[in-house]
């Protein structure tokens, strides 16, 4: 990571960071859930988009998947890839969908659902989101 990136984008992080908690009646009484979040670095590109770690807190922290979040429109990303807005990529690219899986298990499954419904209705977050990929595009030269 860039230093200046990391100085200037920590202190406004670390007082919106995120922590998911879940409780439910089965053998793990609470369950934490980090979110880390990946934007673009590219000093020419535009994608309105961010990747989301989520992390199973435990005794030693397990990725169980990574979401895509595009906040923009599928006419956005269609014209931002050069494609149709029915091409698959446009689709997995707008709104929050699961990019990759790393765990099978039943409560992975239940954790990575509960985030994707939890990133397309909360629009604190989805604010949270855009000010950061604002703040790491500031930085890099792009606006």
């Amino acid at each position: 990571m860039i230093p200046e990136f990391y100085h200037k984008i920590v202190p406004t992080a670390i007082p919106e960071d995120y922590k998911i908690v879940v409780f439910q009646k089965s053998i793990f009484p609470e369950i934490s859930i980090g979110l880390a979040e990946s934007y673009c670095v590219e000093k020419n590109c535009d994608c309105r988009h961010v990747f989301i770690s989520v992390i199973l807190k435990r005794e030693s922290p397990e990725l169980i998947s990574v979401i895509s979040y595009g906040w923009e429109s599928t006419k956005f990303y269609a014209k931002w890839m050069h494609t149709s807005k029915n091409d698959d990529s446009v689709k997995q690219f707008k709104g929050p969908t699961i990019f990759m899986s790393y765990s099978k298990d039943a409560l992975s499954s239940e954790i990575n659902r509960y985030i994707v419904n939890f990133l397309g209705s909360n629009k604190e977050y989805q604010d949270h989101i855009k000010r950061h990929y604002k703040a790491v595009k500031d930085i890099i030269g792009k606006r």
